[in-house]
């Protein structure tokens, strides 16, 4: 008789383990990096309940979420803001502690695009290039399952190197292209 119970204990704690481990590996972590350019005053700006959606934290809360701001100024390395969430396992953990983590979330993300629109609109010189391709580099070896990038950016690079409004980078009207000539 023991020797059934501890079989069917043992069957039961397998098949429970088995469960956390399948309800854990659904999980996803969904990644959005937000770059918002500073140099022009008339580009749209990021909205927190616009981004928000992007994550479907309401729908799927257990999956996790990063969130990273840059803003594009007139030099090639800015400083960041970040907010994430991890995953979670609905089985092991309290739904309503859940609920008040991705509130907190969201809080942070609205929090950081507040903070960040105090930041002075409206510069000389714009570097454009170099963030969005390290930020594109750092997207792609995240282990993230979705990753987005959000680029608030007319893309027009106008530094010491390179100027798109300088016409000697520009192709003349009869090819109208308007690619460039120059290469980096």
């Amino acid at each position: 008789m023991k020797t059934i119970i501890l079989i069917i204990l043992i069957v039961i704690i397998g098949g429970v383990c088995t469960a956390v481990y399948l309800a854990s590996k659904d999980s996803e972590i969904t990644e959005i990096s937000t770059l918002r350019d500073v140099t022009d005053k008339f580009l749209s700006q990021p909205a927190a309940n616009e981004i928000i959606p992007l994550y479907g934290l309401d729908n799927q809360k257990w999956n996790g979420a990063i969130f990273h701001f840059t803003n594009i100024s007139d030099v090639s390395f800015n400083r960041t803001r970040e907010a994430s969430i991890g995953t979670a396992n609905q089985w092991l953990s309290n739904e309503y502690d859940r609920a008040k983590e991705v509130k907190m979330f969201y809080s942070s993300i609205s929090q950081i695009l507040t903070d960040t629109q105090k930041d002075t609109l409206g510069r000389r010189h714009s570097s454009i290039y170099v963030p969005v391709a390290n930020e594109l580099n750092r997207l792609s070896q995240s282990s993230s399952k979705r990753r987005i990038l959000l680029v608030y950016s007319d893309l027009m690079e106008n530094d010491l190197n390179f100027s798109i409004y300088d016409q000697k980078n520009v192709k003349s009207d009869d090819n109208k292209s308007g690619y460039c000539t120059k290469h980096i």
